[in-house]
């Protein structure tokens, strides 16, 4: 089964999606610009697309003869992203099998748009989030296999960070462990049976996920009714 890995983002914007794909498409990449987008489409809530920026760097070598000779190392950069509308002025950014270094990405983005948009990382309660999700796809038995939290009180003055590794549920584990104690999820990794067969998932707390791609667009969808329910 494979999977597919995500970061999500929440997008603010008075933009509608119509008007930001047309933002896009103004910007269509080409050689003569450093960035730009391809493949934007717009299907009913969702505007997909692919970032495009091209870095040139450049460094001087000598040659035998002691001559400085300039030489230019050219590479690209490729983000593929979705914007899912979840509520007036509000957007899921989602970007597949996301990079580490994303600022140029973001800042031309607000570039291209006049700077009428902002980007916010998300907080998930994941405990909250895996119970949306057990209840929505029809989880028939959710298996937490790794779970890792953190600010577990041990005294007034410090405080832990924890892993379990689990072959029955983690979640139950942790509760016997932590006695009623109050602690945060980072992260989890679960294997869940649905109607429609294995449910693979790992989500962060700041919005990373890994899914299975049978239930992806479900995860997506589930997602932003949440976070919409915490700007409520």
């Amino acid at each position: 089964m494979k999977l597919q890995k995500l970061k999500v983002l929440k997008l603010k914007s008075k933009l509608n999606l119509d008007n930001l794909a047309k933002a896009l498409v103004r910007n269509k990449y080409d050689e003569s610009s450093h960035f730009g987008f391809l493949y934007t489409e717009l299907e009913g809530q969702v505007l997909r697309s692919q970032y495009i920026e091209k870095k040139i760097n450049t460094q001087e070598v000598l040659d035998p003869f002691g001559d400085s000779i300039e030489t230019e190392l050219v590479s690209y950069q490729y983000i593929d992203f979705e914007l899912h509308y979840i509520s007036q002025n509000t957007f899921l950014l989602v970007l597949l099998e996301p990079q580490r270094a994303i600022k140029s990405f973001s800042l031309n983005l607000a570039k291209i748009t006049d700077y009428s948009i902002s980007l916010d990382t998300i907080l998930i309660d994941i405990e909250s989030f895996l119970d949306l999700l057990s209840l929505n796809l029809k989880v028939e038995r959710l298996k937490v296999e790794r779970l890792k939290i953190s600010s577990v009180p041990i005294s007034n003055d410090s405080a832990a960070s924890m892993e379990i590794v689990s072959k029955a549920n983690a979640l139950d584990e942790i509760a016997l462990l932590t006695h009623g104690k109050t602690y945060v999820v980072d992260r989890v990794k679960s294997k869940s049976l649905t109607q429609l067969g294995s449910f693979l998932i790992e989500v962060s707390k700041t919005g990373g996920l890994t899914i299975d791609e049978l239930h992806c667009k479900d995860v997506i969808s589930l997602l932003g009714e949440y976070i919409v329910s915490l700007d409520k």
